[in-house]
Protein backbone atom coordinates (compact mmCIF):
# COMPACT_ATOMS: atom_id res chain seq x y z
CA UNK A 1 0.00 0.00 0.00
CA UNK A 2 1.46 3.04 -1.43
CA UNK A 3 2.19 5.85 1.24
CA UNK A 4 0.31 9.18 -0.05
CA UNK A 5 1.74 11.48 2.87
CA UNK A 6 4.93 12.16 4.56
CA UNK A 7 5.30 14.24 7.72
CA UNK A 8 8.89 15.47 9.61
CA UNK A 9 9.98 13.11 12.21
CA UNK A 10 9.68 14.91 15.68
CA UNK A 11 13.77 14.95 15.53
CA UNK A 12 13.90 17.04 13.05
CA UNK A 13 10.99 19.71 14.07
CA UNK A 14 13.51 22.24 15.92
CA UNK A 15 15.43 22.74 12.50
CA UNK A 16 12.38 22.73 10.26
CA UNK A 17 10.93 25.05 12.11
CA UNK A 18 13.60 27.48 13.01
CA UNK A 19 14.35 27.47 9.09
CA UNK A 20 10.86 28.44 8.24
CA UNK A 21 11.28 31.71 10.69
CA UNK A 22 14.59 32.79 9.22
CA UNK A 23 13.03 32.77 5.98
CA UNK A 24 9.38 33.50 6.58
CA UNK A 25 7.59 36.56 9.28
CA UNK A 26 4.44 33.71 9.31
CA UNK A 27 2.60 31.07 8.18
CA UNK A 28 -0.22 32.91 6.15
CA UNK A 29 2.93 34.72 4.07
CA UNK A 30 4.33 31.40 3.34
CA UNK A 31 1.04 29.78 2.44
CA UNK A 32 -0.05 32.72 0.30
CA UNK A 33 3.80 32.44 -1.85
CA UNK A 34 3.34 28.91 -2.27
CA UNK A 35 -0.74 28.89 -3.40
CA UNK A 36 -1.18 26.30 -0.43
CA UNK A 37 -3.84 26.50 2.71
CA UNK A 38 -2.95 27.50 6.28
CA UNK A 39 -3.62 23.98 7.66
CA UNK A 40 -1.74 22.54 5.29
CA UNK A 41 1.38 24.70 6.46
CA UNK A 42 0.19 23.78 10.12
CA UNK A 43 0.27 20.62 9.87
CA UNK A 44 3.86 20.67 8.04
CA UNK A 45 5.35 22.54 10.78
CA UNK A 46 3.97 20.27 13.69
CA UNK A 47 5.07 16.79 12.36
CA UNK A 48 1.54 15.85 10.90
CA UNK A 49 1.35 13.91 7.64
CA UNK A 50 0.51 15.92 4.26
CA UNK A 51 0.23 15.11 0.87
CA UNK A 52 3.62 13.69 -0.22
CA UNK A 53 3.62 16.07 -3.02
CA UNK A 54 2.84 19.07 -1.25
CA UNK A 55 5.57 17.62 1.56
CA UNK A 56 8.28 17.68 -1.10
CA UNK A 57 7.24 21.55 -2.38
CA UNK A 58 7.48 22.76 1.29
CA UNK A 59 10.90 20.46 1.79
CA UNK A 60 12.61 21.99 -1.67
CA UNK A 61 11.30 25.91 -0.49
CA UNK A 62 12.93 25.41 2.43
CA UNK A 63 15.98 23.37 0.94
CA UNK A 64 15.62 20.64 3.03
CA UNK A 65 16.07 17.13 2.03
CA UNK A 66 12.90 15.38 2.50
CA UNK A 67 14.21 12.13 2.92
CA UNK A 68 16.39 12.87 5.82
CA UNK A 69 13.95 15.29 7.73
CA UNK A 70 11.46 12.42 7.80
CA UNK A 71 14.32 9.80 9.53
CA UNK A 72 15.19 9.39 12.96
CA UNK A 73 18.42 11.00 13.85
CA UNK A 74 21.80 9.06 14.69
CA UNK A 75 21.92 7.90 18.34
CA UNK A 76 24.65 10.91 19.24
CA UNK A 77 23.38 13.34 17.01
CA UNK A 78 19.27 13.11 19.10
CA UNK A 79 18.10 16.13 21.15
CA UNK A 80 17.95 15.01 25.12
CA UNK A 81 14.83 14.70 26.29
CA UNK A 82 13.80 16.53 29.48
CA UNK A 83 13.91 14.75 32.79
CA UNK A 84 10.80 13.78 34.20
CA UNK A 85 10.00 16.09 37.20
CA UNK A 86 9.03 14.06 40.95
CA UNK A 87 7.41 17.06 41.74
CA UNK A 88 3.99 15.41 42.69
CA UNK A 89 2.18 18.97 42.82
CA UNK A 90 3.31 19.41 39.70
CA UNK A 91 -0.68 20.76 38.51
CA UNK A 92 0.27 20.13 34.53
CA UNK A 93 0.94 16.54 35.46
CA UNK A 94 -0.95 15.13 38.40
CA UNK A 95 -4.42 14.69 39.83
CA UNK A 96 -5.89 12.97 42.51
CA UNK A 97 -6.32 9.09 42.59
CA UNK A 98 -5.64 8.76 45.98
CA UNK A 99 -7.06 5.30 46.63
CA UNK A 100 -5.30 3.95 43.95
CA UNK A 101 -1.93 4.88 45.27
CA UNK A 102 -2.65 4.00 48.42
CA UNK A 103 -3.32 0.54 47.16
CA UNK A 104 -0.26 0.45 44.27
CA UNK A 105 2.03 1.83 47.50
CA UNK A 106 1.18 -1.52 49.13
CA UNK A 107 1.44 -3.58 45.89
CA UNK A 108 5.16 -1.99 45.43
CA UNK A 109 5.80 -2.13 49.35
CA UNK A 110 4.87 -5.86 49.37
CA UNK A 111 6.63 -8.39 46.46
CA UNK A 112 6.00 -6.53 43.54
CA UNK A 113 9.06 -5.82 41.42
CA UNK A 114 7.84 -4.01 38.38
CA UNK A 115 4.61 -2.06 38.36
CA UNK A 116 3.31 -1.47 34.87
CA UNK A 117 0.71 1.35 34.36
CA UNK A 118 -1.17 1.18 30.96
CA UNK A 119 -3.68 2.96 29.26
CA UNK A 120 -4.94 5.34 26.75
CA UNK A 121 -2.85 8.73 26.33
CA UNK A 122 -3.80 11.61 28.58
CA UNK A 123 -5.19 9.12 31.08
CA UNK A 124 -2.56 10.18 34.08
CA UNK A 125 0.13 7.47 33.77
CA UNK A 126 3.22 9.41 33.93
CA UNK A 127 1.32 11.80 36.69
CA UNK A 128 0.63 8.61 38.54
CA UNK A 129 3.91 6.84 38.41
CA UNK A 130 5.52 9.90 39.63
CA UNK A 131 2.83 10.62 42.68
CA UNK A 132 4.18 6.86 43.48
CA UNK A 133 7.67 7.72 42.69
CA UNK A 134 7.83 10.93 44.74
CA UNK A 135 6.17 9.23 47.66
CA UNK A 136 8.19 6.29 48.11
CA UNK A 137 11.62 8.04 47.06
CA UNK A 138 12.43 8.11 51.18
CA UNK A 139 12.51 4.12 50.99
CA UNK A 140 15.38 3.86 48.38
CA UNK A 141 19.01 5.30 48.11
CA UNK A 142 18.62 6.50 44.92
CA UNK A 143 15.36 7.30 42.21
CA UNK A 144 16.19 7.35 38.22
CA UNK A 145 13.43 8.57 35.95
CA UNK A 146 13.66 8.33 32.51
CA UNK A 147 11.63 8.74 29.51
CA UNK A 148 11.90 6.89 26.26
CA UNK A 149 10.67 9.80 23.79
CA UNK A 150 12.02 8.59 20.67
CA UNK A 151 11.67 6.15 18.00
CA UNK A 152 15.04 4.50 18.58
CA UNK A 153 15.32 4.27 22.39
CA UNK A 154 18.90 2.26 23.47
CA UNK A 155 19.02 0.12 26.43
CA UNK A 156 22.10 2.42 27.16
CA UNK A 157 19.87 5.18 28.22
CA UNK A 158 19.03 2.73 31.31
CA UNK A 159 22.95 1.17 31.47
CA UNK A 160 24.47 4.63 31.71
CA UNK A 161 22.76 6.39 35.28
CA UNK A 162 22.96 3.06 36.85
CA UNK A 163 26.43 1.50 35.99
CA UNK A 164 28.10 4.75 34.62
CA UNK A 165 28.74 3.59 31.60
CA UNK A 166 26.93 1.96 28.15
CA UNK A 167 27.67 -0.69 26.41
CA UNK A 168 30.68 -0.67 23.34
CA UNK A 169 30.30 1.49 20.08
CA UNK A 170 29.37 -0.67 17.15
CA UNK A 171 32.71 -0.02 15.73
CA UNK A 172 34.24 -2.50 18.33
CA UNK A 173 32.34 -5.43 17.05
CA UNK A 174 30.75 -5.66 20.56
CA UNK A 175 27.58 -2.97 20.97
CA UNK A 176 25.39 -5.78 21.97
CA UNK A 177 24.45 -4.84 25.96
CA UNK A 178 23.01 -7.75 26.86
CA UNK A 179 26.04 -9.07 28.42
CA UNK A 180 26.08 -6.23 30.55
CA UNK A 181 22.23 -7.25 32.21
CA UNK A 182 23.35 -9.21 34.99
CA UNK A 183 25.96 -6.65 36.28
CA UNK A 184 23.08 -4.24 35.77
CA UNK A 185 20.41 -6.57 38.22
CA UNK A 186 22.93 -7.12 40.48
CA UNK A 187 23.80 -3.14 40.86
CA UNK A 188 20.01 -3.11 42.00
CA UNK A 189 20.09 -5.33 43.83
CA UNK A 190 22.99 -3.64 45.83
CA UNK A 191 21.56 -0.78 45.89
CA UNK A 192 18.05 -0.15 46.10
CA UNK A 193 16.95 1.64 43.50
CA UNK A 194 13.49 2.98 42.40
CA UNK A 195 13.22 3.19 38.15
CA UNK A 196 10.78 5.34 36.41
CA UNK A 197 10.20 4.26 33.26
CA UNK A 198 8.31 6.55 30.84
CA UNK A 199 6.27 5.62 27.66
CA UNK A 200 7.34 2.30 27.03
CA UNK A 201 5.40 1.58 24.33
CA UNK A 202 7.89 3.54 21.90
CA UNK A 203 10.30 0.36 23.08
CA UNK A 204 8.04 -2.39 21.74
CA UNK A 205 7.02 -3.81 18.53
CA UNK A 206 3.80 -5.38 18.16
CA UNK A 207 3.81 -9.34 17.09
CA UNK A 208 0.93 -11.42 16.15
CA UNK A 209 1.28 -12.92 19.84
CA UNK A 210 1.30 -9.33 20.89
CA UNK A 211 3.82 -6.67 22.04
CA UNK A 212 7.72 -7.70 22.65
CA UNK A 213 10.53 -5.73 23.28
CA UNK A 214 12.52 -4.38 20.15
CA UNK A 215 16.07 -4.35 22.15
CA UNK A 216 16.09 -8.24 23.98
CA UNK A 217 18.49 -6.72 26.03
CA UNK A 218 15.10 -5.05 27.83
CA UNK A 219 13.02 -8.41 28.16
CA UNK A 220 16.52 -10.15 29.83
CA UNK A 221 16.99 -7.20 32.28
CA UNK A 222 13.21 -7.36 33.61
CA UNK A 223 13.05 -11.50 33.15
CA UNK A 224 16.02 -11.14 35.55
CA UNK A 225 15.07 -9.14 37.77
CA UNK A 226 11.58 -11.48 38.60
CA UNK A 227 13.72 -14.04 38.67
CA UNK A 228 16.18 -13.06 41.63
CA UNK A 229 16.27 -14.73 44.76
CA UNK A 230 16.27 -10.96 46.36
CA UNK A 231 15.32 -7.34 44.63
CA UNK A 232 15.30 -4.31 46.65
CA UNK A 233 14.58 -1.91 44.15
CA UNK A 234 11.51 -1.04 42.42
CA UNK A 235 11.07 -0.48 38.42
CA UNK A 236 7.53 1.88 37.20
CA UNK A 237 6.73 1.46 33.92
CA UNK A 238 4.02 3.32 31.96
CA UNK A 239 2.69 2.62 28.80
CA UNK A 240 -0.14 2.78 25.53
CA UNK A 241 0.75 -1.09 25.01
CA UNK A 242 0.29 -3.99 26.90
CA UNK A 243 3.83 -4.94 27.90
CA UNK A 244 4.65 -8.56 27.04
CA UNK A 245 4.55 -11.09 29.23
CA UNK A 246 8.00 -11.77 31.51
CA UNK A 247 9.30 -15.14 32.11
CA UNK A 248 6.74 -16.75 30.86
CA UNK A 249 4.29 -15.39 33.44
CA UNK A 250 5.56 -17.68 36.57
CA UNK A 251 6.38 -14.78 38.87
CA UNK A 252 2.62 -13.18 39.02
CA UNK A 253 3.36 -11.73 42.53
CA UNK A 254 6.32 -9.99 41.03
CA UNK A 255 4.93 -8.03 38.48
CA UNK A 256 1.55 -6.40 38.04
CA UNK A 257 0.01 -4.20 35.21
CA UNK A 258 -2.96 -1.70 36.47
CA UNK A 259 -4.73 -0.22 33.81
CA UNK A 260 -6.45 3.51 34.11
CA UNK A 261 -9.47 4.69 33.62
CA UNK A 262 -11.05 8.72 33.37
CA UNK A 263 -11.69 10.40 36.52
CA UNK A 264 -14.65 9.32 38.53
CA UNK A 265 -16.90 12.40 39.26
CA UNK A 266 -15.84 13.19 43.09
CA UNK A 267 -12.48 12.99 41.96
CA UNK A 268 -12.92 15.36 38.60
CA UNK A 269 -14.73 17.73 40.47
CA UNK A 270 -11.92 18.39 42.88
CA UNK A 271 -9.76 18.25 39.62
CA UNK A 272 -11.54 21.88 39.16
CA UNK A 273 -11.23 23.23 42.26
CA UNK A 274 -7.65 22.73 42.18
CA UNK A 275 -7.78 25.50 39.53
CA UNK A 276 -9.78 27.40 41.37
CA UNK A 277 -13.14 26.48 39.76
CA UNK A 278 -15.91 26.00 41.85
CA UNK A 279 -19.68 25.80 40.87
CA UNK A 280 -21.03 28.90 42.10
CA UNK A 281 -24.94 27.69 41.75
CA UNK A 282 -26.63 24.32 40.60
CA UNK A 283 -26.81 25.30 37.28
CA UNK A 284 -22.96 25.33 37.20
CA UNK A 285 -22.30 22.30 39.44
CA UNK A 286 -24.75 20.29 36.76
CA UNK A 287 -22.66 21.85 33.97
CA UNK A 288 -19.42 20.64 35.33
CA UNK A 289 -20.78 16.98 36.01
CA UNK A 290 -21.52 16.73 32.75
CA UNK A 291 -18.64 17.85 30.97
CA UNK A 292 -17.22 14.88 33.15
CA UNK A 293 -19.46 12.50 31.57
CA UNK A 294 -18.95 13.71 28.19
CA UNK A 295 -15.39 13.38 28.69
CA UNK A 296 -15.52 10.50 30.58
CA UNK A 297 -13.27 11.66 33.07
CA UNK A 298 -10.68 12.05 30.69
CA UNK A 299 -8.12 14.07 33.04
CA UNK A 300 -5.82 15.78 30.36
CA UNK A 301 -9.14 17.11 28.88
CA UNK A 302 -10.63 18.06 32.05
CA UNK A 303 -7.28 19.74 33.22
CA UNK A 304 -7.19 21.67 30.16
CA UNK A 305 -10.72 22.70 30.54
CA UNK A 306 -10.19 23.80 34.29
CA UNK A 307 -7.35 26.12 33.07
CA UNK A 308 -9.38 27.55 30.35
CA UNK A 309 -12.11 28.35 32.62
CA UNK A 310 -9.67 29.38 35.46
CA UNK A 311 -8.66 32.47 33.00
CA UNK A 312 -11.98 33.37 32.67
CA UNK A 313 -12.10 37.01 33.71
CA UNK A 314 -15.51 37.23 35.62
CA UNK A 315 -17.86 35.15 37.99
CA UNK A 316 -19.73 31.98 37.13
CA UNK A 317 -16.46 31.08 34.85
CA UNK A 318 -18.23 27.79 34.00
CA UNK A 319 -21.72 28.98 32.71
CA UNK A 320 -19.41 31.69 30.47
CA UNK A 321 -17.37 28.60 29.21
CA UNK A 322 -20.67 26.34 28.31
CA UNK A 323 -22.22 29.39 26.98
CA UNK A 324 -18.88 29.65 24.53
CA UNK A 325 -18.82 25.73 23.80
CA UNK A 326 -21.89 24.15 25.33
CA UNK A 327 -23.02 23.77 22.08
CA UNK A 328 -20.08 21.30 21.31
CA UNK A 329 -20.89 19.20 24.03
CA UNK A 330 -25.13 18.61 24.19
CA UNK A 331 -24.25 17.29 20.50
CA UNK A 332 -22.00 14.51 22.08
CA UNK A 333 -24.56 14.11 24.51
CA UNK A 334 -27.46 13.39 22.28
CA UNK A 335 -25.09 11.03 19.71
CA UNK A 336 -24.46 8.70 22.97
CA UNK A 337 -28.03 9.14 24.93
CA UNK A 338 -30.25 9.90 22.27
CA UNK A 339 -32.12 6.05 21.91
CA UNK A 340 -34.27 7.27 18.23
CA UNK A 341 -30.63 7.82 16.97
CA UNK A 342 -29.22 5.23 14.29
CA UNK A 343 -26.49 2.81 15.76
CA UNK A 344 -24.53 4.10 12.89
CA UNK A 345 -23.16 7.67 12.70
CA UNK A 346 -20.26 8.19 9.67
CA UNK A 347 -21.37 11.44 9.36
CA UNK A 348 -20.54 12.17 13.02
CA UNK A 349 -18.08 15.00 13.78
CA UNK A 350 -17.96 15.46 17.59
CA UNK A 351 -15.71 18.26 18.63
CA UNK A 352 -14.24 17.10 22.23
CA UNK A 353 -10.65 17.01 21.13
CA UNK A 354 -11.10 20.60 19.14
CA UNK A 355 -13.40 23.19 20.51
CA UNK A 356 -10.69 25.37 21.63
CA UNK A 357 -6.92 25.70 21.21
CA UNK A 358 -5.98 24.07 24.13
CA UNK A 359 -8.09 21.45 23.12
CA UNK A 360 -6.57 20.64 19.94
CA UNK A 361 -2.99 21.53 20.92
CA UNK A 362 -2.83 19.43 24.22
CA UNK A 363 -5.98 16.44 23.27
CA UNK A 364 -6.27 16.42 19.84
CA UNK A 365 -2.41 16.46 19.33
CA UNK A 366 -1.62 13.18 21.73
CA UNK A 367 -4.25 11.32 20.55
CA UNK A 368 -3.76 11.70 16.56
CA UNK A 369 -0.15 10.57 17.58
CA UNK A 370 -1.07 7.42 19.03
CA UNK A 371 -3.52 7.25 15.53
CA UNK A 372 -0.54 7.71 13.57
CA UNK A 373 1.37 5.11 15.44
CA UNK A 374 -1.35 2.42 14.79
CA UNK A 375 -1.74 3.28 11.41
CA UNK A 376 2.23 2.94 11.09
CA UNK A 377 2.67 -0.92 13.10
CA UNK A 378 -1.17 -2.19 12.41
CA UNK A 379 -2.53 -1.15 9.14
CA UNK A 380 -5.58 -3.47 9.32
CA UNK A 381 -5.72 -2.79 13.29
CA UNK A 382 -6.24 1.27 12.27
CA UNK A 383 -8.67 0.82 9.34
CA UNK A 384 -11.12 -1.79 11.82
CA UNK A 385 -10.39 1.60 14.41
CA UNK A 386 -11.80 3.84 11.79
CA UNK A 387 -14.62 1.74 10.84
CA UNK A 388 -15.58 0.66 14.21
CA UNK A 389 -15.60 4.62 15.06
CA UNK A 390 -19.67 4.34 13.01
CA UNK A 391 -20.68 3.11 16.01
CA UNK A 392 -22.50 5.46 18.55
CA UNK A 393 -22.72 2.55 20.90
CA UNK A 394 -21.09 -0.21 22.50
CA UNK A 395 -21.42 -3.49 19.85
CA UNK A 396 -20.68 -7.04 19.94
CA UNK A 397 -17.18 -7.88 19.43
CA UNK A 398 -18.56 -10.23 16.21
CA UNK A 399 -19.56 -6.56 14.39
CA UNK A 400 -15.89 -5.31 15.17
CA UNK A 401 -14.45 -8.53 13.31
CA UNK A 402 -17.10 -8.60 10.35
CA UNK A 403 -16.19 -4.89 9.82
CA UNK A 404 -12.83 -5.71 8.12
CA UNK A 405 -13.42 -9.37 7.06
CA UNK A 406 -13.47 -8.38 3.19
CA UNK A 407 -10.27 -6.83 3.35
CA UNK A 408 -8.30 -9.72 4.29
CA UNK A 409 -7.99 -13.54 2.93
CA UNK A 410 -7.36 -15.10 6.38
CA UNK A 411 -10.20 -14.59 8.48
CA UNK A 412 -7.69 -14.92 11.53
CA UNK A 413 -6.75 -11.68 10.73
CA UNK A 414 -9.96 -9.47 12.28
CA UNK A 415 -9.65 -11.26 15.32
CA UNK A 416 -5.83 -10.42 15.47
CA UNK A 417 -6.58 -6.79 14.67
CA UNK A 418 -9.26 -6.66 17.51
CA UNK A 419 -6.69 -7.79 19.87
CA UNK A 420 -4.11 -5.15 18.81
CA UNK A 421 -6.70 -2.58 19.56
CA UNK A 422 -7.50 -4.58 23.03
CA UNK A 423 -3.38 -4.84 23.68
CA UNK A 424 -3.10 -0.67 22.99
CA UNK A 425 -6.30 0.18 25.34
CA UNK A 426 -8.15 1.30 22.71
CA UNK A 427 -11.18 0.04 23.13
CA UNK A 428 -13.65 0.79 25.90
CA UNK A 429 -15.34 -1.83 26.90
CA UNK A 430 -19.33 -2.27 28.60
CA UNK A 431 -21.91 -4.28 29.82
CA UNK A 432 -24.81 -4.37 26.81
CA UNK A 433 -27.85 -6.58 26.68
CA UNK A 434 -26.30 -9.65 24.86
CA UNK A 435 -23.32 -9.45 27.04
CA UNK A 436 -19.96 -7.06 26.58
CA UNK A 437 -19.82 -4.75 23.66
CA UNK A 438 -17.11 -2.28 22.84
CA UNK A 439 -16.44 1.27 21.49
CA UNK A 440 -14.21 3.58 20.95
CA UNK A 441 -13.72 6.71 23.84
CA UNK A 442 -15.21 9.87 22.40
CA UNK A 443 -12.20 11.56 22.17
CA UNK A 444 -10.71 8.40 19.80
CA UNK A 445 -13.70 8.70 17.90
CA UNK A 446 -13.57 11.85 15.73
CA UNK A 447 -10.00 11.16 15.18
CA UNK A 448 -10.69 8.04 13.71
CA UNK A 449 -13.91 9.06 11.33
CA UNK A 450 -11.92 11.87 10.35
CA UNK A 451 -9.51 9.09 8.75
CA UNK A 452 -12.14 6.93 8.11
CA UNK A 453 -12.57 7.40 4.31
CA UNK A 454 -8.90 7.42 3.27
CA UNK A 455 -8.35 4.12 5.42
CA UNK A 456 -11.38 2.58 3.23
CA UNK A 457 -9.67 4.21 -0.22
CA UNK A 458 -5.80 3.52 0.64
CA UNK A 459 -6.86 -0.49 1.28
CA UNK A 460 -9.41 -0.30 -1.70
CA UNK A 461 -7.01 0.71 -3.81
CA UNK A 462 -4.37 -2.24 -2.82
CA UNK A 463 -6.98 -4.52 -3.43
Amino acid sequence: MALRSQSIHPHHLDQVRETFKQRYPSQKFWADRLSLSRDTISKFLNGKPVDRAFFHALCGDLNLDPGSITQPLPEGDRPVPPPLTLDPQDEIRWVGRADVVQELRGVLERDCRILALVGMTGIGKTALAVKLAADLEPQFQRTIALTFDTDQPSFNQLLQPILGRSAPPADTGSADPRPLVPELVQALQATPTLVLLDMVEVLLVATADGFQFKDAAFTDFLTLVLQGDAFPSRILLTSQDQPPTLAQGRYPSRSQIQRLAGLGETEALELFERWDVSPENAMEGDYLRRMIAIYEGHPLALRVMAGEMAMVPQAQKVVAYWAEFGADMEAVERLKADPNLDLWGRADRPSLDRHSINLTDLVKGRIFQTFQRLQRQDPLACLMLCMGAVYRRSVERSAWLLMVEDYVEDQDQPRLAFQSLQRRFLLERDTIASGMGYRLHSLVRRVALDHLEQMEDDWDEAD
